[in-house]
């Protein structure tokens, strides 16, 4: 048992290595430990100048001391993507949610470059002006993204290439696209992602309607969180 040194309510945590650690919660809430859990420190408040103090912190990954990401889970505009790289003295933006009905649940990067973000189904999406979603050519168009509003809403399913500067849709009507989703997720060894033991095998992943049962699955244990 490790005094945390804080009464926010701890939703996300992250170890590097056994030594560095970070942790996330309510309250705008961002912890460190550099010595595996003996001291933690309180981070800078993302947005601590505007709203951060309201937001709740329920996931949190880090690649180094100096370098992290935190995802605020909320309705609309409360779900947000923070990283910072100079271990939590300032933190800058990456992501925010724009629909009224979004919100985020999980996220994961399985290097520094890729990434995938969870959220409950909405009505506005980016989506890549590409033929095939997996290709991504984004410097090489003029227009490399296109903003759609749906009729029915549809899960947030978002990726990203270039370490989280451009965000896009994954659409289930790629089943190959949710296959090399379903992989990630289950190699992901986010906290949070890794309590999707429900989330169908590739091998299960006959059809989008099961991939899409698996996302209903995924949402409901990042809500119920």
């Amino acid at each position: 048992m490790q005094d945390s040194g804080t009464n926010a309510g701890l939703r996300g945590i992250d170890s590097v290595d056994g030594t560095v650690a970070w942790a996330s919660g309510t309250g705008g809430t961002v912890l460190k430990t550099i010595d595996g859990g003996a001291h933690w420190s309180k981070c800078a408040v993302p947005d601590g100048d505007k709203d951060g103090v309201t937001l709740d912190f329920r996931g949190a990954q880090a690649w180094d001391a100096q370098t992290a990401i935190v995802m605020a889970s909320g309705p609309g505009e409360k779900s947000r993507l923070y990283k910072t790289v100079d271990g939590c003295g300032t933190w800058k933006l990456m992501l925010k949610n724009t629909d009224p009905e979004g919100f985020y649940d999980a996220f994961t990067f399985w290097d520094v470059k890729h990434g995938f973000l969870l959220g409950d189904p909405v009505f506005r999406l980016r989506i890549r002006n590409e033929p095939n979603p997996l290709e991504y050519h984004a410097g090489e168009k003029a227009e490399p993204f296109v903003d759609r509003t749906l009729k029915h809403r549809r899960f947030l399913t978002l990726s990203t290439i270039d370490g989280g500067t451009n965000w896009a849709y994954w659409g289930s009507g790629q089943l190959k696209t949710w296959l090399l989703m379903a992989r990630h997720l289950q190699r992901a060894t986010h906290p949070l992602m890794s309590r999707f033991k429900r989330f169908p095998t590739v091998a299960q992943c006959q059809s989008t309607q099961q991939v899409d049962h698996g996302l209903e699955l995924a949402a409901k244990v990042g809500r119920e969180s």
